[in-house]
């Protein structure tokens, strides 16, 4: 039993939060020296880190502790004092914490992003969105369609719909929920139509990809990470950025639909133009990057493994009764 108890044990435990918010404990079972990292992160995220954690926790002694929402909830609990050391979100409400001297604008760090994609229940056809015109089409005829309300994704698809001026007609049967729940939505039926990040798409059981929005309204959303002012255990949430940035988590990262940050960041984090393959589809440059290398990352186009609940985001296993 001595020997049994230096060995490295990972545990995982995931209860469900109110929507689609999780607190995951990825720890070691006799790690006595180990940090304890309290990590908030954005779902793109959280499923990367259902993977790599483990590698993570066994390379580095620390456990993770990993609490997963959107942006705003996790804004409001900064402003409120409650601790975290590491928050990994979309790059705009991170900066807001940032000019309020909640987050050290020196650890700012670009994990990866993600375009905008379409997304239909498994099994049904796949609407021609090969072009805007295509796309104003295939919005206008759905029964009903959902993007996220006032959030990451949804803010950009909101901009775009306006700017096709298709907003007002489709109003009525579009539906904005308030938590990460659009494919889900999109694989029980609900709704025929999903816009949302295209990690989440390909990481969501019975829900398929029909591509990314086409390069004239396609856009990007940026999950960056930056560590606590009052951060615990900033080395170990130092740790985390750079496993996030490394060689282990890369592949994972391309694998689920996003381009990992080093390859459309520079000094100034710049956005670039490598491109994400998912199969025959290719994420289009940003305009502001034409300056940049254009060789596309080797990303890999399958899935990964789902839960069998679809109350969680997928990758998680729930762990068996102790």
């Amino acid at each position: 039993m001595q020997g049994r108890s230096h060995q490295a044990k990972i545990h995982r435990t995931i209860s469900a939060l109110t929507g689609l918010g999780l607190t995951v404990l990825l720890a070691r079972a006799d790690s006595a020296n180990a940090a304890e990292i309290k990590v908030w992160t954005a779902r793109a995220i959280a499923t990367v880190l259902a993977e790599v954690g483990p590698r993570f926790e066994l390379s580095t002694g620390h456990d993770l502790v990993i609490a997963s929402d959107l942006s705003a909830p996790f804004v409001r609990r900064a402003n409120a004092g409650e601790p975290f050391d590491i928050l990994i979100t979309g790059s705009a409400p991170l900066d807001e914490l940032i000019e309020g001297g909640k987050i050290v604008a020196e650890t700012r760090t670009h994990i990866a992003r993600s375009g905008i994609g379409v997304a239909v229940r498994a099994g049904a056809p796949k609407p021609d969105i090969t072009s805007v015109d295509a796309v104003k089409q295939v919005l206008l005829d759905a029964e009903s369609i959902a993007y996220l309300k006032d959030v990451g994704s949804g803010i950009h698809v909101a901009r775009r719909l306006e700017r096709l001026g298709i907003a007002k007609a489709i109003e009525s049967k579009v539906t904005r929920p308030e938590s990460d729940i659009v494919s889900e939505l999109v694989s029980r039926g609900e709704v025929e139509i999903g816009l949302v990040v295209i990690t989440q798409i390909l990481t969501t059981p019975g829900v398929e990809l029909v591509g990314p929005l086409p390069p004239e309204v396609q856009s990007y959303v940026v999950f960056t990470a930056g560590i606590s002012a009052n951060a615990e255990e900033p080395e170990g949430a130092r740790d985390l950025i750079e496993f996030l940035t490394g060689p282990i988590a890369t592949p994972v990262i391309e694998a689920q639909g996003m381009e990992p940050g080093g390859s459309f960041s520079q000094r100034g984090n710049n956005l670039g133009v490598n491109r994400c393959r998912l199969g025959s589809i290719s994420l289009p440059p940003t305009p502001d990057s034409a300056d940049l290398p254009t060789s596309p990352p080797p990303c890999a186009s399958r899935r990964h493994p789902r839960s069998e609940s679809s109350g969680n985001p997928p990758l998680f296993r729930r762990a068996p009764p102790s």
